[in-house]
């Protein structure tokens, strides 16, 4: 359930970019969006921690600050799931470098993200760049939905991560009901 995230950023203007980002698909309705230095003392199940900076001079500005860095880190329940240039973090000090081993060590850091469909148990899509999410547009899976629909056709729309009960979905076949 999207309530059950949250999507945290260390700069204003990427949460105002989110939070536009969010009003353009209905399904991200109920996720919340903030900033680190306002999530002190809160958490979430699942965390979205964007940490994207990179400029050609290596600069994290205030990603060097460990309480930052303490509360961006510590606010998952159960996935905290990181974005960023970790290169630009590694080289910027002792500590990012600590994080990084400690991620590379359970296995947890890499270049994408597995995702595993919510509908389809098994199937998932491996996601690195933004264009790479065109391929689950619907945010399910790539495979057609082929619910039961009450009037007894299938779906034939592409899966998708909302109305599953299919409340608003317009059934295009020739219907007895």
């Amino acid at each position: 359930k999207t309530e059950q995230v949250t999507i945290l950023t260390t700069y204003s203007g990427q949460l105002f970019l989110f939070r536009s980002l969010r009003k353009q698909h209905k399904n991200l309705e109920g996720m919340k969006i903030t900033v680190v230095d306002n999530y002190q003392g809160e958490e979430s199940d699942i965390i979205l921690l964007s940490l994207v900076r990179s400029n050609e001079k290596g600069n994290v500005g205030f990603l060097k600050t460990e309480n930052r860095i303490c509360v961006a880190l510590s606010r998952a329940k159960y996935g905290l799931y990181i974005m960023g240039n970790m290169d630009n973090l590694y080289n910027s000090g002792n500590l990012w470098k600590q994080i990084k081993e400690t991620l590379v060590n359970q296995d947890s850091y890499g270049d994408e993200l597995t995702l595993e469909c919510a509908i389809h148990s098994g199937i998932t899509t491996k996601v690195a760049k933004s264009d790479d999410f065109n391929i689950i547009i619907e945010g399910g899976c790539s495979k057609l939905c082929k619910s039961l629909l009450m009037c007894g056709h299938y779906c034939t729309s592409i899966c998708h991560s909302y109305d599953h009960e299919h409340l608003e979905f317009k059934c295009m076949e020739l219907c007895n009901k």
